[in-house]
Parts: structure tokens; C-alpha cells; sequence
């Protein structure tokens, strides 16, 4: 027993929690580099706090004003935030898949908005008491001699900028957690869209027929109609082959009949007998639907009532049940009792969705079971499956035009491409895919501006050390490996604590992941290496920058 509430959310709440995680990721990253900014900024304008506190400010008061900046910023950004989730969420509906409960009633409530300024103020607060604290450690005396910028020196993580390179190596840190998320994810969407479904969907039209039991209450009536519908569609220019079914693959809900091997002893009264999923089908569905035949043949249209009872298994059911060749054997005690003979082995299916395992099916013709067909088709409809020689889309006229001429009452419902079907089966992987995908590769944009605001940054503190290291006879090579291993140790540092805790993270993308192990190789080898070139890039600008300064110009301008 589960509460409803249970049932409808119980399938998309790893993934919802998963998002959000994804979400505060990029928040902090972006929050790191504001937080970069302010410092960067703070020691710009050291000059100006000193002055302030020369002419009776209070640090107290200091603090407050670079608080308040900061405040001001995150809630600015957290409106035009507010702006930007008002325009998304219109289009929310239309591109998230339809698993997801209620996706069409959020909205941008009083809890959100609450929710938006609070976060923005707590945001503020802490990104911008990093470069608000840097003002108690203010040489007041210094900081006006010295004009105050040109006193912060470099990146050493040892003295001097602590705060932003531990800020550079949390970027970095987090960007890989949620860089190696999402290539899992990619990974495993596309192992998933790749795997085989056990049939060819290309060029295959289905539509839904739902036979009102007023009108065909009988086996009879149900088969006449079949077969004439099925008769003049075969006949429409374009048609490969047609066929109907009980349940198409992808289709939730199936009917499931027990029955005894022969040849082997009956199960017992505490055993679970062999059981098999079936479905009631036309001649020539395994063709419409593209299901190869392995062995034996398949339902033909000499199997009506009266003559032997035949059915098809699919490999799954061969092989569980069966030692060697199922073909001339038989399935006894199934569909009321009756003993089918196997004349064919078809190709395993994943009905239930391309993630699914194929389970033991048997196919049998819908004229050879008249006591079953009112359950199967009126019950549940029929699904008609045409394959078509171009493209299927162009046959739903003509279709629609020989339902009628049989019944003039009769709808088709549901008309889509088998494609359309399997695409629409992976829309929720896809749609989580993309977002983690897409945050991803924010954080992975912002990390490297991140990483190349401070290098840049310091590289403008650092004329003047420059200028005496290249007076004193540095060249340029030498330079250019100064820099870049001061930002290579800030890259490492991050790189190795997040695939750290990228090991620990990805084990909750276990339940999203198909084909592919929380701890992928490949996957924490190939992001990693991407993240450490990018980051290299980003280090390489500011470094050939600091080749080019000229000994002299730095000298003087000091």
C-alpha cells in the first residue's frame, strides 16, 4: 500500500532533487565569481576605504557599506531572475515531458517570490562578507602611500588573496561535479536511444481503434470487421504491410497467462508456474511492425478457428522455458486450458520501454481465439500498425478513408509514427539530460571566466614585479610558466576535489542512469581533461599578456 501522493512522485523526485542540486551548484559558482569581483573591486578601491577610515568611518561602517552594495547586487540579480523564470515557465509545459505531476500548475507563487528574495539577500550577505572582512585587515597608512591596488600582489595561497584563489578552487571543484552529472547523463541518454528495441520503427504509422460493444458485441462481428479494414488498407498504394495488435510496445498494462512446458512436471501448489505476456495479433504483424523471425514461421492466414492452435514465442520464452528448439513443441494449460502448439521464435521486444528487459511474450491470431477477442479488443482497443514503402504520415488520409468505408462511425485515435512513439518513450530522460547538460555547461563557462577574471587580474597587480623580474634577466618563457603555474596549482587543487566528491555525488544518478556505472571511466577521465584545457586556455591569455609587459613602462609607472 502507497499514498497517492506516493504513487504520482515517487518516479520523478531523484531526478526533481537532482535538478535543484544541479541548480545550487550553478549558484554558487556564480555567486564564487561575484564574490571574485567584489574582492577584486575591494582592492581597487582600498585607497578610497582608507581614505573613509582616515576621516572617522568606522570599520563597523565600512562594512556595512560593502554589505550593502552587495545586497543590492544579489537582489537585483535576483530580479531579473524573477524576469527570466517568468518567461521559461510559459514554455515549461510545452517542452518537459508529460510524467512529470502538475507540471502544468507551477507558477511564479508568493512562496517563490519570498523564497527569490531571500535567497538573494543570503546570497548577498555571504558572497559579500568575504571583501567586507578584508577591510578589518586594512594598514590605513599603507593603503594611502601605497595607493592600495598596487599592494595585493599575486595569487600566492600561502600569503596574500587567500580568499579568491580558495574561491577560484571551488569554482573549479564544483563546475566538475556538475560537468561529470551531466556527461553520466549524456552518456547514458545516448547508450539508451541507441539500444535496439527488438523492432524497426522507421516508416511505421499506428493509430488506436477502439470497436464500441454495442455495435460489435461478438467475437465474430470484431473478426469480419479486422479483416475487411485490414484487407482494403493492405490494398492503399504505399503499403508494405498491416497488421493490429492488443498492445503496442511502449504501451503501459499487459495481459499475462500462465501455462505448463511440455515435457515437464507442473509446478507446485507454492510455485510460480511460466508465464508469458500475450498478445492477440493479425497475420503479418511481425512484418508491419519490423520483428524478425528467428526460427519456424510465422501466424499465417490459414490459422483460424477450427484449425490447430498455433503461437509464436519470442527468443526471452525459448530460452527460459525450453532446452534446444522450441518449434513443434508445446504451450499446455494456456488460454483456457488449451494445449498451442510453437511454430515460430520471434525476436525479443522491449515492450515496456528501451531501459526495459524483454520478457517472455506469446503472439497468437485473433482468429483463433473468439472467446478472448471481446476482452482484448473491446476491452482495450486494437492497435493498427501499418508500415508504409515513404513516409507514413502520408498515408493517414488514405487509412482513414477504409476505416470509414467499413464503418462510417469509427475514429481513429492516437495517429502517430512508431518513431514519434519511441522518441516520446525517452522524452523524460532527454528533458533532464538537457537541463543538467544545460547547467553544466554554465558552470562550465562561468568557472573558466572565473578563472580567467583572477588571473587577469593579478597579472594587472603584478607590473611592477614583472617589470623587476624581466629587468633582472626573466625572458618571456619564463614569465609565461610563472603565471600559468600559479593558476595550473589553482586548477588542480579544484580539479581533484571535485572528482573527490563527484564520486560521492554520482552515485544518486544511479536510478537515472542506462548502460552506464555511476563511476563511468571514461566519463571521469574525458571531463576532467576538458575542464583542465578550457581552464589552460583561460590561464594562457592573462600569461601572454605578462610576456609583454615592458620593463621600463612598469618601472616608471610605479
Amino acid at each position: 500500500l502507497v499514498s497517492l501522493h506516493e504513487e504520482m512522485v515517487a518516479g520523478v523526485r531523484p531526478a526533481l532533487l537532482v535538478l535543484l542540486a544541479a541548480v545550487a551548484f550553478v549558484l554558487l559558482i556564480a555567486s564564487a565569481n561575484v564574490a571574485n569581483l567584489l574582492l577584486a573591486r575591494g582592492a581597487a578601491r582600498q585607497r578610497e576605504l582608507a581614505v573613509r577610515s582616515a576621516i572617522g568611518a568606522g570599520r563597523g561602517r565600512l562594512v556595512r557599506q560593502l554589505l550593502t552594495e552587495s545586497i543590492v547586487l544579489g537582489v537585483a540579480g535576483g530580479a531579473l531572475g524573477l524576469l527570466v523564470a517568468w518567461w521559461l515557465i510559459g514554455l515549461l509545459p510545452s517542452v518537459s515531458p508529460g510524467s512529470i505531476p502538475r507540471i502544468a500548475e507551477v507558477s511564479l507563487d508568493l512562496r517563490v517570490l519570498a523564497f527569490t528574495l531571500g535567497l538573494s539577500i543570503l546570497t548577498g550577505l555571504i558572497f559579500g562578507l568575504v571583501p567586507a572582512l578584508h577591510t578589518l585587515r586594512l594598514d590605513v597608512i599603507r593603503a594611502i602611500n601605497e595607493g592600495g591596488a598596487a599592494s595585493m600582489g599575486g595569487l600566492r595561497p600561502v600569503r596574500g588573496n587567500r580568499s579568491r584563489a580558495a574561491l577560484v578552487v571551488v569554482e573549479v571543484a564544483l563546475a566538475l561535479v556538475l560537468l561529470v552529472g551531466a556527461g553520466l547523463l549524456l552518456n547514458s541518454f545516448v547508450r539508451l536511444i541507441r539500444t535496439d528495441p527488438g523492432y524497426d520503427p522507421s516508416n511505421v504509422l499506428t493509430a488506436q481503434i477502439n470497436l464500441p460493444r454495442t455495435k460489435y458485441p461478438t467475437p465474430e462481428t470484431q473478426s469480419v470487421f479486422f479483416d475487411s479494414a485490414l484487407e482494403r488498407i493492405a490494398a492503399i498504394p504505399g503499403v508494405e504491410s498491416a497488421g493490429v495488435t492488443n498492445l503496442l510496445p511502449l504501451t503501459r498494462g499487459n495481459i499475462t497467462l500462465s501455462f505448463a512446458v511440455e515435457g515437464q512436471p507442473p509446478p507446485g501448489p507454492d510455485d510460480v508456474p511460466p508465464n508469458a505476456s500475450l498478445q492477440i495479433v493479425s497475420p503479418r504483424f511481425l512484418d508491419a511492425l519490423g520483428i524478425p523471425l528467428k526460427e519456424g514461421r510465422s501466424l499465417g492466414d490459414q490459422d483460424r478457428a477450427g484449425t490447430t492452435r498455433v503461437v509464436v514465442v519470442n527468443q526471452a520464452l525459448a530460452k527460459s522455458f525450453f532446452d534446444g528448439s522450441p518449434v513443434g513443441r508445446r504451450l499446455n494449460d494456456f488460454l483456457g486450458g488449451e494445449n498451442w502448439e510453437i511454430v515460430g521464435v520471434a525476436g525479443d521486444v522491449r515492450a515496456a520501454g528501451l531501459d526495459s528487459e524483454p520478457q517472455p511474450e506469446a503472439y497468437v491470431s485473433y482468429r483463433q481465439i473468439p472467446q478472448m477477442a471481446p476482452f482484448a479488443f473491446g476491452g482495450f482497443g486494437a492497435s493498427l500498425v501499418v508500415r508504409a514503402r515513404g513516409d507514413p504520415l502520408a498515408l493517414v488520409a488514405p487509412i482513414r478513408r477504409e476505416i470509414l468505408a467499413v464503418d462510417p462511425e469509427l475514429p481513429l485515435d492516437q495517429v502517430m509514427t512508431m518513431d514519434a512513439r519511441v522518441s516520446a518513450s525517452v522524452a523524460e530522460p532527454r528533458f533532464y539530460a538537457a537541463l543538467i547538460g544545460a547547467f553544466a555547461a554554465l558552470a562550465f563557462a562561468l568557472a573558466v571566466v572565473g578563472i580567467y577574471g583572477v588571473l587577469s587580474y593579478t597579472v594587472s597587480q603584478r607590473h611592477r614585479e614583472i617589470g623587476v623580474r624581466m629587468a633582472l634577466g626573466a625572458q618571456r618563457p619564463d614569465i609565461l610558466r610563472l603565471v600559468l603555474r600559479q593558476g595550473l596549482l589553482l586548477i588542480v587543487v579544484g580539479l581533484t576535489l571535485g572528482l573527490v566528491g563527484s564520486f560521492g555525488v554520482t552515485r544518486f544518478l544511479e536510478t537515472m542512469l542506462f548502460g552506464v556505472t555511476p563511476t563511468d571511466p571514461l566519463t571521469f577521465a574525458g571531463v576532467p581533461l576538458l575542464l583542465l584545457a578550457a581552464a589552460l586556455a583561460a590561464c594562457y591569455l592573462p600569461a601572454r599578456r605578462a610576456t609583454k609587459v615592458d620593463p621600463i613602462q612598469a618601472l616608471r609607472y610605479e
